[in-house]
């Protein structure tokens, strides 16, 4: 499901540094009358969130979550890398993975991105917007693809905390029901200059 290799274009675009922590998606959740435990690390990333509630944080901050294309320019940059740091074989400097649980979203690796995003490797897997189509990318348009009109699942990047080092290529596509909540999967928020009103 990642081919063809293709070129696509998107428009300017900001993403977030950290994926979203426990404590404020604990707040956000307070704010909404939901209950959310940050636990006793509340920098740690945000888990057990469905795609739904997910589009909805970021909405709540005036945001929302990145395309697959957007998400992935962030990871690889310009140049299509492998793995947000370029081509060498991932180790623990570099990113979280093969391990036992996640880490604290403000802990930096070696291995973020050349404008300084980090964790999109490993640590948690993270929901982008797109809806999932196996196919997608044999008739995807060039310029600011948004995935399918519809679907059952939608895609999610970056492998997580127990992801083989396979697995946290950027490039890399898994899907899920909107619905899922799940121990590896969180998430980060993106906007671009046409979402502003």
């Amino acid at each position: 499901d990642e081919q063809p290799a293709h070129t696509v274009f998107v428009d300017s675009f900001a993403i977030d540094q950290k994926e979203v922590s426990r404590a404020a998606y604990a707040l956000f959740a307070r704010q909404k009358r939901q209950t959310y435990d940050a636990g006793s690390t509340p920098q740690l990333p945000a888990v057990g969130i469905s795609w739904t509630a997910a589009q909805e944080y970021c909405r709540g901050q005036g945001k929302r979550l990145p395309t697959e294309a957007e998400w992935e320019r962030a990871a690889r940059g310009v140049e299509g890398h492998a793995y947000p740091w370029g081509a060498q074989s991932p180790q623990p400097s570099l990113a979280h993975f093969a391990a036992a649980a996640p880490i604290e979203v403000d802990i930096p690796l070696e291995g973020a991105t050349k404008s300084g995003v980090e964790h999109m490797a490993g640590n948690v897997s993270e929901w982008v917007s797109d809806f999932y189509d196996q196919f997608y990318y044999k008739t995807a348009p060039i310029m600011n693809p948004t995935g399918p009109e519809k679907g059952k699942n939608h895609v999610f990047k970056g492998g997580s905390w127990d992801a083989r080092s396979v697995d946290i290529r950027t490039s890399k596509r898994f899907a899920a029901t909107p619905g899922r909540k799940d121990s590896i999967l969180g998430f980060r928020c993106g906007l671009s200059k046409k979402d502003k009103k």
